[in-house]
């Protein structure tokens, strides 16, 4: 009897664990489905409740062990890695450069810890392991439609945002298609190549162990449109990434499948590439209806045809031996290189219209090439040209010239300009131009603007002026896919790629100043302002190793290297055996190992893997990967031919038998407990910071400030809350020494926690200097330079906290104090400069901080005059050293004029020279119906033409100024109008000039 209520218990028990486990796979599934389409959950809004949803399924896991009556086991290299990468993060937290970004990483590894443990439990055969494939496969579809559409129209995704709108949901799609470049639900088109050819090798492997007709067409399908989705993507990287894990895939594939696959890549990239053709050319097509469906109509139709005729020469190609049967990928891999070559090296004319009715409009084609500095060369081409209207040109050719750090500050020297006029026929047309010292780049503009004209290039090239040798054939148009092989030019000398090496050398910097345990989760968001070469944005590193070390050092370093091993290494054991057993599970655990290392090579060079879906996918598929590892097999073993291939395999075997460490699940559901609360009480200090700036924007501060409060309490290591509270509660109109003592106590614990957000710690000095702490809010100010030296609108905060000081002393009269502090403020002129010395592109001060120091410098030389009061009506003070860019020209000023105008500053004087030039000011902020004064302070005045200027949308032609002596002056009145307009001060120069002294003043 006791037998039989034991036997009764565990079926009950086993019944209860089964339903347990399926709820599981269909909860991971819907969360790996869905994460793709919300912006592949890169942004914290959508972070939380996926990671609360994990949490709360992962307790249930742990009932799911309780009820089985087992433990969560860490057996070999691959589980144990998984775990590392969650215990590095939570180390690095108490070294973070922000705890709470730290805490943000380390609640997403807990995420891909839970994801990976629970499906290498639950996923106990292979059923369950394709079901989940499939998944993955059909939520690419969705996606992969998605990029198609928004294409092509964008017909199903307005379509989709609509039914949003109707069910009264905010959600909606959009940047799915940006620049010509597919982004898809990612919004970031490289991650999505990445991704697609993640799935592209489970579609292959799906088409491989498939078992009816249908199985196979279908993942044939999705396949196609992967290759549709990623061609237009233009990713370079991952271009380039694809044949390299192609051969990859042949290579793991088991022996008898390797021809199959090969035919079955190559059927659905013929399909792909066929199809993207077709697409372009509808695309050019004025189609009523959805030009989407049309697409995806015809990729069905030929991938199917296409697998439908392979299909047959796969089952004869089996008759065939392994030898014999290697001509086929060869041949596959010849004719590609051709055809590849071909698309490259098929080119077709340049053309260019505008019909009489359309309105004049640039159109471009830039050709970049790489030539030598100082030498002069020429541009010769064909040109067919016509000029219906009889306009100024029919076309253009405009050359500039720049370097490596011209590219990243977008600057460039034009050294030729060529206006074409209409021609009799194919006409051969020359331009002369000379690459400047230092510049070895050089960008080849040819352009079509008027309505009305035509023109055909053709036959393009660049030869040196001097010994008329050929330099560079330029190919202006590829006859197929225009717009992808565009992408593989100069790539070199490309503004991203050259981006990406300053990132890399900057991240290094940053890791070498914390490199045994790094600077914490978000380590680069927050400190790489710190240690840039120039002033770029980028919120990632582009490049997983690098990300990895900046957030937790050295021992994320080992961490990362342990995953590596523990991946190749289980891997191997495929090698060890020669059955045919589960031969559809070797085929799997084949295509797994690509996609994963697809993730893992595109991620040196992108950051893929800082959207949470793409690493839940890559920790989901790690996971189906260790489901095969953890298996014991009795297999016969392989002797290969070559001793050292015995031992590598048998090192390989014995390094994936590590010391089991066992957690009982009862501790697993309290720590998943304690994990879910973080993520909960984000969302609700979220949520109360929302209703307390509603109520702020309101004017209801004691709402405001009981919201604020529990807003900084819940999320006790989000500064930002602190200090808006702290601000609420001065705000108060009868601040209490209890409200005060109270505000300083949560700015207190603000400060330990922004110690490089630069935008809080300006708040936390406004806030200083409200509270008369002027000395602590002035070392907060000096600070931010230290944090973020290379951005102008932080310099532009310095100067502006400093003016506050100056108008406050000055409004009670104390000029001594005063002037303290204006020459602490100018002395920042110097301080800039001292920085940029190590910035790769130099910066100006912004118009707004070049009007305050103006009106600081002009208070000081009139300190003695009491003017200071008129210092509002100062627009403009000539301040010739403000040279911040260490260009030797006076940031205030621009010259432009005919030959070489030079434009310099010495002993406080500008010195400007030009044939037929013009001195323009910085742009000027002018009142309308409103009387204006200029006066210019001129040197060595001996020219006997008189001196005019002009004001853009004042004056319509050129005015004299009035001369007394060395003083050059007039008066202007700005037009009627109802707000403020700029302008900017042109000075007619022909000859030299040199001008000490600029003041524009309202009268």
């Amino acid at each position: 009897m006791t037998k039989v209520k034991k036997k009764n218990s565990i079926n009950i028990n086993n019944k209860y664990s089964n339903i347990l486990a399926k709820f599981i796979i269909v909860a991971i599934s819907i969360l790996m489905f869905f994460a793709p389409f919300l912006q592949g959950l890169y942004f914290e809004k959508d972070q939380y409740p996926a990671e609360i949803f994990v949490f709360i399924i992962f307790g249930i896991f742990w009932i799911y062990k309780m009820v089985k009556k087992s433990k969560l086991t860490l057996s070999n290299p691959l589980e144990y890695a998984a775990f590392g990468f969650l215990a590095v993060y939570f180390i690095s937290i108490f070294v973070a450069a922000s705890t709470r970004a730290a805490i943000g990483e380390w609640l997403k590894y807990c995420m891909y810890f839970a994801v990976f443990f629970m499906l290498s439990d639950v996923i106990n055969d292979y059923r369950k392991k394709i079901t989940l494939l499939w998944v993955l496969v059909v939520s690419s579809l969705g996606v992969s439609i998605l990029g198609i559409d928004s294409a092509f129209g964008g017909k199903i995704v307005n379509l989709i945002n609509n039914i949003f709108k109707m069910l009264g949901s905010d959600f909606k799609f959009f940047g799915l298609y940006v620049d010509g470049r597919v982004h898809s639900t990612f919004q970031y088109p490289n991650t999505l190549a990445a991704y697609l050819l993640v799935v592209f090798f489970i579609s292959i492997a799906l088409m491989l162990t498939g078992s009816k007709l249908w199985v196979k067409l279908a993942a044939g399908i999705c396949g196609t449109f992967y290759i549709v989705t990623f061609l237009l993507t233009m990713s370079r990287g991952a271009y380039i990434l694809l044949p390299v894990v192609l051969l990859l895939f042949f290579l793991v594939l088991p022996k008898d499948y390797k021809i199959q696959g090969a035919v079955y890549c190559f059927s659905i990239i013929l399909s792909g590439v066929t199809v993207t053709g077709i697409s372009y050319l509808l695309n050019n097509q004025d189609i009523v209806y959805a030009k989407t469906i049309l697409i995806l109509l015809i990729g069905m139709a030929l991938s199917v045809v296409v697998n439908l005729l392979l299909e047959n020469a796969v089952k004869f190609l089996k008759r065939i031996s392994l030898k014999k049967c290697l001509i086929v990928p060869v041949a596959l891999v010849i004719i590609s290189i051709l055809v590849v070559l071909y698309v490259f090296n098929s080119t077709a004319p340049l053309s260019f219209s505008h019909s009489i009715k359309q309105e004049d409009s640039f159109i471009i084609t830039t050709k970049t090439i790489e030539l030598s500095p100082n030498k002069v060369y020429k541009l010769i081409f064909d040109a067919q040209a016509a000029n219906e209207l009889k306009e100024e040109y029919a076309f253009f050719i405009e050359i500039f010239a720049k370097n490596k750090n011209d590219i990243i500050s977008g600057v460039s020297k034009k050294v030729a300009s060529f206006p074409g006029k209409s021609t009799n026929g194919i006409e051969q047309q020359e331009v002369l131009f000379k690459v400047p010292q230092n510049m070895d780049i050089a960008d080849i503009k040819f352009i079509n603007y008027h309505k009305g004209t035509s023109v055909t290039f053709d036959n393009a090239k660049i030869v040196d002026s001097q010994s008329g040798k050929l330099v560079k054939s330029l190919t202006l148009k590829h006859k197929y896919f225009n717009n992808i092989v565009n992408r593989f030019e100069g790539m070199t000398s490309n503004k991203s790629s050259i981006q990406r090496s300053i990132y890399y050398k900057d991240g290094f910097k940053m890791f070498k100043d914390s490199w045994l345990l790094g600077a914490g989760g978000g380590a680069w968001l927050q400190k790489y302002y710190s240690y840039q070469s120039f002033n770029y944005s980028s919120t990632q590193p582009h490049n997983f190793l690098l990300q990895i070390a900046t957030d937790c050092g050295i021992v994320g370093i080992m961490c990362y290297v342990l995953l590596l091993i523990a991946f190749i290494t289980a891997f191997a054991k495929e090698y060890r055996h020669r059955s045919m057993n589960n031969i559809n599970d070797r085929i799997v655990q084949g295509a797994i190992f690509t996609s994963v290392s697809v993730l893992i090579m595109h991620s040196l060079f992108d950051f893929d893997l800082s959207f949470p879906s793409i690493a839940l996918i890559l920790w989901g598929l790690l996971a189906l990967y260790n489901v095969r590892n953890k298996e014991e097999t009795n297999e016969e073993k392989i002797e290969y031919k070559y001793t050292v291939i015995n031992r590598v395999l048998n090192l390989c075997s014995k390094i994936n038998k590590s010391k089991q460490f066992s957690l009982h699940p009862i501790i697993g559901v309290i720590v998943s407990v304690i994990v879910l609360i973080i993520p909960i009480k984000f969302i609700m200090a979220t949520n109360y910071s929302d209703k307390a700036n509603k109520f702020a924007n309101k004017n209801d501060i004691k709402f405001a400030i009981e919201y604020m409060k529990k807003a900084a309490d819940t999320d006790a290591f989000k500064p930002d809350y602190k200090v808006d509270y702290a601000k609420l509660l001065i705000s108060k109109e009868s601040v209490t020494s209890e409200d005060l003592y109270e505000a300083n106590e949560y700015m207190a614990k603000a400060e330990r926690f922004s110690i490089y957000n630069t935008n809080l710690r300006t708040k936390i000095a406004e806030y200083y200097f409200k509270t008369g702490k002027l000395d602590k809010g002035i070392g907060y100010v000096d600070s931010l330079v230290d944090y973020k030296p290379f951005a102008v609108e932080v310099w532009q905060q310095k100067v502006g906290i400093y003016y506050q000081l100056v108008m406050r002393y000055l409004q009670q009269n104390k000029k001594d104090e005063a002037l303290k502090y204006i020459d602490m403020t100018l002395e920042i002129i110097n301080e800039a400069k001292e920085k940029n010395k190590s910035n790769m592109v130099p910066f100006k001060f912004n118009d707004s901080t070049n009007d305050m120091l103006e009106k600081l410098n002009y208070i000081k030389d009139n300190i003695n005059e009491n003017r200071q009061n008129d210092v509002n009506k100062i627009v403009f003070y000539n301040i010739p050293d403000i040279d911040v860019n260490l260009d030797n020209i006076p940031d205030q000023w621009e010259l432009s004029g005919n030959g070489d105008a030079e434009l310099s500053y010495e002993d406080n004087k500008i010195i400007a020279e030009a044939k037929n030039g013009a001195l323009s000011s910085r742009k000027l902020k002018l009142k309308p119906n409103t009387q204006y004064r200029i006066k210019l302070k001129m040197d060595n005045l001996t020219q006997q033409t008189p001196i005019s200027y002009n004001l853009d949308g004042i004056t319509a032609k050129a005015e004299e100024f009035k001369t007394d002596k060395d003083i050059l002056s007039a008066v202007i009145t700005s037009p009627q109008g109802s707000k403020e307009f700029e302008s900017a001060l042109k000075i007619n120069i022909n000859g030299k000039c040199e001008i000490s002294g600029v003041l524009i003043e309202e009268i």
